[in-house]
């Protein structure tokens, strides 16, 4: 197999395809919990609210958490939760850390 430059691989790349800064959860994550940490990021139906500054800290510990329990990057995870915010948490979580 033939090794690429970097000249190509910069050629080969679609414009459409937006960088991870913008789409990847983890780094959307933690950059608006620095930049707008006390903004509601979510509001549940009993009128419990999140800032971003609260979910990046809850799904840092819950990476974490899943981490200790041997969860990996790439690693597929099944989750079978009903729509809540523990299912919120986990899922954000499992992708935090790059798991599926």
């Amino acid at each position: 197999m033939q090794a690429t430059s970097s000249t190509e691989d910069a050629a080969w790349q679609d414009p459409r395809i937006l960088p991870p800064e913008v789409c990847v959860l983890r780094h959307v994550l933690d950059r608006n919990a620095a930049e707008a940490p006390d903004k509601v990021f979510v509001r549940f139906d009993d009128g419990h609210e999140w800032t971003y500054a609260q979910i990046h800290t809850t799904v840092r510990r819950t990476a974490a958490a899943l981490q200790r329990m041997g969860v990996a990057q790439g690693d597929h995870v099944l989750t079978w939760l009903p729509n809540s915010p523990d299912a919120l948490r986990i899922w954000f979580a499992i992708n935090y850390i790059g798991a599926v």
